[in-house]
């Protein structure tokens, strides 16, 4: 009795950890689906531009060439309709992806670009987008005093558009850099403030 009260619990246990495992695999495989279909219909080019942003996010860790492949054609598309919150979101999701592949370089010049084309544009979210993402390639790069700086711009823009979800991010982003460099409190006052914000 006690063998099989231990082999069913054993069995629970593992299948859990596989379906744990398998989750994420299959909701980002839903995820793109879905994205694909969606480009496989008629969308206007503005919205065209942000699915195929959208499809390179939900493919930069696992297929940063695709996603890569993804991204530039929504950067044309956002080119050609002439849309800047589309170029920028490509821009930024290029540097990201750049990022996650060690081309610090190209992905520094991906998110410069963004921001030029925010500012030009008064595009006051993407501007933040682009700084918290500069902030994290500086941040990537043990440089966490560019990082705070660019961190408390995208602090500063989401306080004042009214976006708590990219303040939640800034917050946790400079409590991070500030444990690396000091002073803690710092740190703990931007992680309260963070934690106030996603509960």
């Amino acid at each position: 009795m006690k063998f099989r009260a231990l082999a069913l619990a054993l069995f629970v246990a593992s299948a859990s950890l596989l379906l744990c495992l398998l989750s994420p695999t299959y909701a980002q495989t839903a995820q793109v689906d879905s994205l694909k279909n969606l480009l496989s219909q008629k969308l206007p080019d503005t919205t065209r531009a942000i699915v195929l942003e959208r499809l390179g996010s939900a493919l930069m860790y696992s297929e940063p060439l695709e996603a890569m492949k993804f991204v530039r054609e929504g950067l044309t598309t956002a080119e050609r309709a002439k849309y800047p919150v589309g170029v920028v979101r490509n821009l930024n999701r290029l540097g990201s992806i750049y990022r996650n592949v060690g081309s610090y370089a190209k992905a520094l010049e991906s998110h410069l670009n963004a921001l030029r084309v925010a500012r030009k544009n008064d595009d006051l979210e993407g501007m933040a987008r682009v700084n918290n993402s500069i902030g994290i390639l500086y941040s990537e790069q043990k440089d966490s005093q560019r990082a705070v700086a660019y961190f408390t711009k995208t602090k500063d823009l989401a306080q004042q558009i009214g976006n708590d979800e990219l303040l939640e991010i800034s917050l946790t982003n400079l409590s991070s850099d500030y444990a690396r460099i000091g002073p803690l409190d710092s740190a703990q006052a931007y992680a309260f403030r963070a934690y106030d914000l996603a509960v």
